[in-house]
């Protein structure tokens, strides 16, 4: 199944990689403000601004929450 959730108002602890973090990059938490979240099948397969949507997401899925 694949859910798209649009218009968050903000996504928090986004990272391009996973790495372990240690000292001051423990301060840091990047967010995503007016975002979307692609999740299939259990697993988030794309996030971003929404006005990057379309990019990244080209053939919308069924399920849209909002």
């Amino acid at each position: 199944m694949t859910t798209l959730f649009i218009n968050i108002r903000s996504l928090v602890g986004v990272r391009a990689e996973n790495v372990l973090l240690r000292g001051a990059a423990l301060a840091e938490l990047p967010c995503i403000n007016d975002a979307f979240l692609l999740v299939e099948n259990g697993i988030i397969a794309a996030f971003g601004p929404m006005y990057e949507l379309e990019i990244q997401v080209p053939d919308l899925p069924a399920v849209v929450m909002d």
